[in-house]
């Protein structure tokens, strides 16, 4: 397998499912055999390895984002409605780690206003298997570059009439 170019992972998943056939035959587990373990060493370094997650998006990232957006409009206020949404979804989701399946079902009735932070209800999620929903806070952050409690003030005031807080583009 390794050699016709398959992945580690998709050898292991082989290993496990062959194992499981095994012990479902009452047959010997062959892959406590030490023997299985240095083979599945060797073939760690001769496999290709693919990771299907997605890389996060950094600070970094969102600090280009915004010196972009504050070098081409000059100030927040300058931003366009769609570019400045953009902008704040990205920044929240990196604040609170939503899914993007997540805040595009954030209604404004879910979220509650503090000085210091918003208290947001995630009323159903991916990993909510109960569906009893969950809060996620956005804090306030003094000093900080880009203040995602702030930006999310500005963007609400800039909000047109809508039931969600991140309405779909038109």
């Amino acid at each position: 397998m390794a050699q016709i170019g398959n992945t580690f992972g998709q050898v292991t998943t082989f290993l496990r499912g062959l194992s499981f056939f095994y012990r479902f035959f009452s047959l010997p587990n062959f892959t406590l055999d030490p023997s299985v373990d240095d083979t599945k060493k060797f073939v760690a370094k001769c496999c290709v390895h693919k990771k299907q997650q997605k890389s996060a998006l950094s600070s970094a990232d969102i600090r280009k984002i915004w010196n972009f957006l504050l070098d081409k409009f000059g100030s927040v206020e300058n931003i366009p409605p769609k570019e400045l949404r953009t902008l704040v979804m990205c920044v929240f989701q990196h604040a609170t780690f939503c899914r993007f399946s997540d805040l595009k079902l954030i209604t404004l009735d879910k979220i509650c206003f503090d000085m210091d932070y918003f208290k947001i209800i995630i009323s159903k999620s991916k990993t909510d298997q109960g569906g009893v929903g969950d809060y996620v806070f956005l804090p306030r952050r003094e000093g900080a570059y880009l203040d995602a409690h702030m930006l999310l003030c500005l963007y609400i005031k800039e909000l047109q009439p809508s039931v969600y807080l991140f309405p779909p583009l038109e």
